[in-house]
């Protein structure tokens, strides 16, 4: 989705490095996208584009993953880990570490770099079958059987290790959305 001249992109997240354009190198790697007619889209904007993309529903997807491990017989154990050391006192040869944000503390790994973002969920709309990236207005829309998801980042998210929820920017998040189907939002 590429944005018309009548509102000027959000700035980028501050100090988010500059990445490599890879998009020649992995051109292969995903299908093409190609440009749509302005009848072909229900956007006020001018230019959109069709693209295939893989999207899991995470909610199904993990609790297929958890029916499937415990009817293998296998076991959770929730623990309490604080320090790497902690890692060696337990007893499994596997150890799947799925700390997230928490790794960066509890590994002591300042070269992780936690971003911000927010994310909030609307109704379960099914007419809804395609997901949406507003390049330029920092947000993103996927639906999902649980909700649409509508996921944004802000100026200062990028480094930013808040996990307190900011409602109006889930708020602007929306209305940005809204904007492409409606101009007087």
């Amino acid at each position: 989705m590429t944005d018309d001249d009548s509102q000027a992109p959000l700035p980028g997240p501050a100090g988010e490095p500059d990445y490599p354009d890879l998009a020649e190198r992995i051109a292969d790697l995903r299908p093409r996208s190609r440009p749509l007619a302005a009848a072909e889209h229900p956007f006020r904007h001018v230019q959109a584009r069709r693209f295939t993309q893989l999207v899991f529903n995470i909610p199904a997807y993990q609790r297929l993953l958890l029916d499937d491990f415990a009817r293998d017989r296998g076991e959770l154990i929730l623990r309490d880990l604080r320090t790497p050391r902690d890692f060696a006192a337990l007893p499994e040869r596997v150890i799947v570490n799925c700390t997230g944000i928490g790794a960066r503390t509890l590994l002591g790994d300042d070269s992780l770099t936690p971003i911000r973002g927010q994310t909030a969920r609307l109704v379960p709309q099914p007419a809804v079958d395609y997901a949406v990236i507003y390049r330029g207005r920092n947000v993103l829309a996927l639906p999902r059987r649980d909700g649409l998801l509508v996921a944004a980042m802000g100026e200062h998210d990028f480094g930013n290790a808040d996990l307190r929820p900011d409602h109006e920017h889930s708020a602007a998040a929306v209305r940005r959305l809204a904007a492409l189907f409606d101009g007087n939002v």
